[in-house]
């Protein structure tokens, strides 16, 4: 065999070493990504659609409301200086969330009020008990995204 076909040969194998092991990364790094996430928003025909992230229910939950927050607002404005806790409950996982989240925006729409953390303090498939904290909507402070 030539020297060149067999450095040739040689190259060729390492470029598709090389290209394999890119792909590998690039796909680590998007499932690195989506394991720090909290959230993604995703494209969806009605208003907003999100994929939430959480390594248990009671972190998925905790960033489900994070989420829902940080749509409405800017959440590096809001400050944790009251503490409400909150408890629902629903006849399954599902039913679950849409009443914590339901919860969370009555609070906002009919206090007033923005929180920046939560704290699903137990949960189970059909009872949430919760610590959040924010503050009071401040028209010169916050700002109001959607």
């Amino acid at each position: 065999m030539a020297t060149g076909t067999c450095r040739s040969m040689v190259l060729q194998s390492f470029i598709s070493i090389v290209q394999k092991a890119q792909r590998y990364l690039l796909i680590a790094g998007r499932l690195r990504w989506r394991l720090m996430a909290k959230y993604i928003l995703i494209d969806h025909t009605a208003d907003i659609g999100i994929d939430v992230f959480g390594s248990s229910l009671q972190e998925l939950f905790s960033h489900a409301a994070f989420a829902l927050f940080d749509i409405i607002t800017d959440l590096s404005r809001v400050e944790g200086t009251y503490e409400y806790k909150i408890s629902v409950s629903g006849i399954d996982k599902e039913q679950l969330l849409v009443n914590w989240l339901s919860e969370l925006l009555y609070l906002h729409d009919v206090k007033n009020l923005l929180f920046n953390n939560f704290y699903v303090v137990d949960i189970t498939d059909n009872q949430l008990s919760a610590v959040v904290r924010g503050e009071a909507f401040t028209e010169n402070k916050h700002v109001i995204k959607t």
